[in-house]
């Protein structure tokens, strides 16, 4: 099991496990046992999961990702979701990979691997992460990362301002160099969204992030920031990547 999130009534859980459940299943806590879901995932596993927001337009669903070819009988690549409660897999096919969801206001972000313009925001291209307010695709500004991400974390500024972390292997966010890390900020008042370093980044991949006392922590395969020596963890103070003492 690689991936979880809750449900009505249970949570679902996925990843790799062959036989009866076909590498997902609904744990229903009133008779304390699995079912299967809808025929299961296909040719590969579940590597990511998240829920939509209740403000996310049409029914509540449950996005899944990872590395599969089919759900449920459909022919879908690596991205499908489930209707909740009803545990139907619904068609999404987004030529995309997802490493990982976060949510961001109204709108799910997914990080992973993948290109292709948009038909709706032409030419912005999708580029490594996407937005999905729904019903439809959205990129994060005219251009995305120019390598792929893996990690993301969301954070409430103020009441107007959203931002989120974004961690993985590349160089380039939107049209600004960043190394492995970089910050996408969304403010309804004035309705910018942009994209930023976040200081020097990092000399290696990013694998995890999380908000500790509103402060961006990361993980990663990286050994320094900049001029800063690094063991594997660090903690932004808002200008630069600190320390966590001797890292791990």
């Amino acid at each position: 099991v690689g991936a979880m999130a809750n449900d009505s009534g249970g949570f679902i859980a996925g990843g790799f496990f062959p036989g009866p459940f076909d590498s997902i299943a609904f744990w229903r806590d009133s008779s304390s046992a699995w079912e299967p879901l809808d025929g299961g995932i296909e040719l590969g596993s579940v590597q990511t999961m998240a829920n939509y927001h209740k403000q996310f337009a049409g029914p509540d669903s449950i996005m899944v990702g990872g590395g599969f070819q089919g759900a449920g009988g459909l022919t879908v690549s690596n991205l499908t979701k489930v209707s909740s409660g009803q545990h139907e897999f619904l068609p999404m096919d987004l030529g995309f990979t997802p490493f990982a969801f976060a949510n961001l206001g109204s709108r799910l972000i997914a990080a992973g691997y993948g290109s292709q313009l948009t038909p709706l925001v032409f030419p912005n291209a999708i580029d490594n992460i996407l937005a999905w307010n729904g019903a439809d695709v959205e990129s994060l500004g005219d251009f995305g990362l120019n390598g792929f991400s893996q990690a993301l974390v969301a954070r409430v500024d103020s009441a107007t301002v959203n931002s989120l972390a974004v961690g993985g292997a590349f160089s380039m966010a939107g049209n600004l160099p960043a190394n492995n890390v970089a910050l996408w900020t969304e403010n309804s008042a004035t309705l910018s969204k942009t994209w930023s370093a976040m200081g020097a980044g990092f000399n290696n991949e990013v694998l995890a992030l999380t908000v500790f006392r509103s402060k961006f922590v990361a993980g990663g395969f990286f050994t320094a920031s900049g001029g800063t020596v690094l063991n594997g963890v660090s903690r932004f103070d808002g200008s630069n990547w600190m320390p966590l003492t001797t890292g791990l």
